[in-house]
């Protein structure tokens, strides 16, 4: 199976940007000499929104094609007070295309608007799952969904914690993901669904004056929990 590696970059459109991939590549360069023969089956790319913006895509494209990169992780917000419209839709429509006939492959990492929406609406994680879908089917060519964005961390994800002191977030993010696995799948089969995408911080600390959030260990492990405890048999995602 092929292994993803990509690196946000700080997202300046200055002289320095370039800079900037290009150490990021000289930097990758050494990793794959280091990983020896498992170096053919990664994936080098970035995760930035630059390329989304019309006066910039064919830069930003030639930028990856003379770095050799072949992947960008570009973000998509879902509303659920408008479950069904895609922000900035005209940007995609423009861009999904032309990056993948430029050889550079789309990744989409889909994150509510809010932090509360899931908690605060029931119908949350199947109207995100619809989502998706409807995302998938409207851009074929996008193979890659990342599900949320670092749901251990308060900014992207609330309440980590219950009145009880116990982490709750995964188990409304496990919601989210098996419900979006199948809904993605039933579109495609071939569609890879990528979980969790986890913040490497977490404070554990319910009563915290602030960052109330919770590690990547103990996250996975109230995760895991709450899919033993679904009695659901098949997978959640495709890759982590």
């Amino acid at each position: 199976m092929s292994k993803i590696l990509s690196a946000g970059l700080v997202a300046g459109v200055s002289g320095t940007r370039m800079q900037r991939l290009a150490v990021l590549f000289v930097l990758l360069v050494s990793a794959l000499t280091l990983t020896g023969g498992a170096s053919a089956a990664l994936r080098i790319g970035v995760a930035d929104d630059l390329g989304r913006s019309p006066d910039q895509s064919v830069s930003f494209l030639d930028s990856l094609g003379e770095l050799g990169m072949s992947e960008n992780r570009i973000s998509v917000n879902f509303d659920p007070a408008a479950p069904t419209t895609i922000p900035d839709q005209w940007q995609l429509d423009l861009y999904v295309p032309l990056a993948t006939l430029r050889g550079v492959r789309p990744v989409f990492s889909v994150s509510p608007t809010r932090a509360r929406a899931v908690a605060e609406d029931p119908n949350a994680a199947q109207l995100y799952a619809q989502y998706v879908a409807l995302l998938a089917r409207r851009y074929p060519t996008v193979d890659d969904f990342i599900i949320g964005n670092e749901p251990n961390q308060p900014r992207f994800w609330q309440p980590q914690f219950g009145s009880s002191g116990r982490n709750v977030s995964a188990g409304s993010y496990y919601k989210l993901l098996a419900a979006s696995y199948d809904a993605l799948k039933s579109v495609d089969p071939a569609i890879r669904v990528i979980g969790l995408g986890l913040s490497p911080r977490g404070g554990d600390r319910p009563g915290a004056p602030n960052n109330v959030s919770t590690s990547p260990v103990r996250f996975i492990n109230a995760l895991g929990k709450a899919y033993r405890a679904s009695g659901r048999k098949r997978p959640i995602m495709d890759e982590l």
